[in-house]
């Protein structure tokens, strides 16, 4: 079975909160991070890579920038 998409919640959803360091990612990618209440490298580094990568997260392709996020904080994924 497809699961459609509810474009207007797509269209209408909230990125404000999302830092910069993410500007980079597709906009499914960013709406991962903020489902999953992660809105900057900070937020970022409390969780492991795992958990970050997991089903219905973020994809292999978002990783660099997210690793990238990382080190330019000073950070590192949660071990």
């Amino acid at each position: 079975m497809r699961v459609q998409c509810d474009a207007t919640k797509v269209s209408e959803f909230d990125y404000s909160g999302l830092g910069r360091e993410f500007d980079k990612l597709s906009k499914s990618a960013k709406r991962a991070l903020v489902n999953n209440k992660i809105y900057n490298a900070r937020d970022l580094a409390k969780r492991t890579k795992s958990e970050v990568m997991s089903p219905h997260a973020l994809g292999p392709s978002a990783l660099p920038t997210l690793t990238a996020a990382l080190k330019t904080a000073g950070l590192n994924f949660e071990r």
